[in-house]
């Protein structure tokens, strides 16, 4: 569409040029290390999440191959999952599913929608729902707060225990950087289809606009797109819930291990494994994807009290 940018033009060269002198293209060295095709036409949310997962490092307790624990494809997710993967197939997930789905498998996350004055005024979501609507403004601000500084990497962990511990003891979420997800309507955006999920990865200020990495690689290479635009195309509500959707933070867990822990470790000086050190079960434990054994990233507590389900 002639509303949006190709990332490999030359002008969507000169911004990503742009963003990366100025710090706003941090967040696209994690994501596009990770970034992969959907597999089916309805798994943009899954296959978003999977990136995300990857992008954090987080472990699955399940072998992909041999010893890996790596989110391979998105089987991964939905063989352990409550909602039935044909359903899926047909209907995607919501934001309330995605956000259950990322939750089960230990992500940090803060869910916003956009603020649509007309729908407000009409008394559709008013009361509660209101609370997690947000401007424009805040929607730019979370962008380059996160391109600016995505979560980091296990390395960078690594390097920050030995050489700064005192940084591990904070609890505030911002203080480790989150990803982006954007949920939003492609009609509005003059593409074909209609919900979709994909993960922001740079913003260009001169021209106000950021870098999607579009999962539907088939469909639609990675563009660059207004984020005003962008904005009112979350406003459209979603038919599943009637809400309109929405961006979110994803964020790593707060820790691993508790600040005393990591204080033990580094008195000692005792060698950890590599899994150790990246807070993973021993490969022995942790049982083979595909093997039959479904289980559950929380187990019999999710089993007796997920909603993912039921949305």
């Amino acid at each position: 569409p002639p509303n949006l940018l190709a990332f490999n033009s030359t002008e969507g060269k000169s911004r990503f040029l742009y963003s990366i002198q100025s710090n706003n293209a941090e967040a696209y060295f994690p994501l596009s290390q990770q970034f992969l095709n959907q597999m089916d036409p309805a798994y943009c949310g899954i296959t978003t999440l999977i990136l995300i997962l990857n992008a954090l490092a987080m472990d699955p307790n399940v072998r992909w191959r041999g010893g890996w624990r790596w989110y391979g494809d998105e089987s991964m997710l939905l063989e352990r999952c409550c909602l039935e993967e044909e359903r899926v197939r047909r209907e995607g997930v919501t934001m309330e599913q995605y956000c259950g789905l990322a939750r089960c498998q230990g992500v940090g996350l803060v869910m916003k929608r956009p603020h649509d004055l007309e729908t407000n005024c009409g008394g559709q979501h008013g009361g509660s729902d209101d609370l997690d609507r947000y401007e424009l403004e805040e929607f730019r601000r979370d962008i380059i707060n996160a391109v600016q500084n995505p979560p980091p990497t296990h390395e960078d962990n690594t390097i920050e225990e030995e050489t700064d511990i005192q940084h591990t003891q904070s609890n505030d979420k911002s203080a480790g950087g989150y990803f982006l997800v954007t949920s939003f309507a492609r009609h509005a955006l003059q593409q074909t289809g209609d919900g979709h999920f994909s993960p922001i990865a740079a913003y260009h200020p001169p021209s106000d606009s950021c870098l999607v990495l579009d999962v539907a690689r088939f469909k639609y290479a990675p563009y660059w797109v207004s984020v005003s635009e962008l904005y009112e195309a979350m406003i459209p509500p979603d038919k599943a819930t009637g809400k309109s959707r929405g961006w979110i933070l994803m964020y790593p867990p707060s820790s691993n291990a508790s600040s005393g822990d990591k204080r033990r470790h580094k008195d000692v000086k005792k060698p950890r494994s590599n899994e150790e050190l990246e807070g993973k079960r021993p490969a022995a434990s942790v049982p083979l994807a595909g093997s039959g054994e479904l289980i559950c990233p929380v187990e019999k507590i999710k089993v007796d009290y997920c909603s993912v389900g039921n949305n």
